[in-house]
């Protein structure tokens, strides 16, 4: 067997030599215990910036010699943090030598153990009600009575309206019974509380999960909002939700719109390999005017990830079919109003003998 290994350094020159050393003897204990034959190593400095120059080189060298590319070390290196591959590769076969560290989080986040930690509203009525036993039903519907063991319960009394951002207690004291028992922490919901903010905070050294996350509560058609770039528009929502932000399709051509049709594609480039997004078709039968109508749950963390194009045809009140691609750039947008570049009426597929609406 082939093997292409792949090293990260740290860019601490004090740290380098060290972890490197410790890198270069689980590969070759590695190499021993699978009798592979190593043709080609590299080496990448884990700077501040996503790209990974040195782990493509080292997948190209890997694919054209039939070879496993075997990473060194999935440890957190420098300021980028642990190694982690944002999708799964055909080609080639890639192996990844584990942190310690990262063998013993992943047995603890397999623990039957929990810790469940609820939110309860001060004086918010039914609505804190409706929400407790959300939260509670969405807790037993993860617990097995026979396979798990909850330690304890933690219920936190928040009062939203006093301070957004409050402090606790409830919360700390849960995590810190997790680290002791080696327990996984079940947060009843991140949801925001009325006025009250999402409940942010992480704990990346104790493995949580979400039991209930409500629906976000946004309006299917909205107003147009104004100085949009050009008549047909897509417009991001101010307001986001667990990294969500609602995208509408506006319109404000001065007249309405039939059968549109929206279609979604996008790209990015991982460890300079690109990455195609998985197409998404929406549909609407019909736009007034001065009115936007959502089409996707924007995700900051997913889509963020690639450069988004939305690919829209429609037909006005005349029969004839329009049609013009905008562009949704990488990351969490400032500019929340993007324009269709060429939104024009296409000649070749126009028939004004269509009614608007038929199907």
């Amino acid at each position: 067997m082939k093997v292409v290994a792949y090293f990260r350094q740290n860019t601490d020159p004090t740290l380098t030599a060290g972890e490197l050393a410790i890198q270069r003897h689980s590969v070759a204990e590695w190499l021993a215990e699978k009798q592979g034959t190593l043709i080609g190593e590299f080496t990448e400095v884990e700077g501040e910036g996503k790209s990974r120059p040195a782990f493509g080189q080292a997948r190209r060298l890997a694919t054209q010699a039939d070879a496993v590319l075997l990473i060194a070390t999935t440890k957190a290196i420098g300021p980028r943090g642990r190694f982690q591959l944002s999708f799964d590769f055909t080609t080639p076969i890639v192996r990844m030598i584990d942190d310690p560290a990262e063998i013993e989080r992943r047995a603890w986040e397999r623990s039957k153990r929990f810790v469940v930690y609820l939110r309860d509203l001060n004086g918010c009525g039914e609505r804190a009600e409706a929400s407790l036993a959300h939260q509670r039903s969405a807790v037993a519907a993860i617990i097995s009575p026979t396979d798990h063991e909850v330690i304890a319960t933690f219920i936190e009394i928040e009062n939203p309206a006093l301070d957004p951002s409050p402090e606790r207690p409830a919360l700390e004291a849960a995590v810190a019974l997790c680290k002791t028992h080696r327990a996984r922490l079940l947060i009843g919901t991140r949801d925001m509380h009325e006025t009250g903010k999402p409940l942010a905070s992480l704990y990346p050294d104790v493995p949580s999960s979400t039991a209930w996350n409500e629906p976000p509560r946004w309006d299917t058609e909205i107003s147009a909002p104004p100085n949009l770039p050009t008549p047909l528009a897509l417009h991001l929502g101010s307001y986001s939700e667990r990294g969500l932000r609602p995208l509408y399709l506006v319109n404000t051509t001065g007249g309405e719109l039939w059968d549109i049709t929206a279609t979604r594609s996008g790209w990015t480039l991982s460890f300079d390999e690109e990455t195609v997004m998985k197409p998404r078709a929406v549909i609407i039968t019909h736009l007034a005017n001065d009115r936007g109508h959502l089409i996707d749950d924007h995700s900051v963390f997913v889509d963020g990830d690639f450069v988004s194009t939305w690919q829209v045809a429609a037909r006005d009140g005349n029969g004839q079919t329009w049609s013009g691609t905008a562009e949704i750039p990488k990351g969490d947008p400032d500019n929340r109003r993007l324009g269709f570049r060429n939104w024009a009426v296409d000649p070749t597929s126009s028939d004004p003998s269509v009614t608007p609406g038929d199907t």
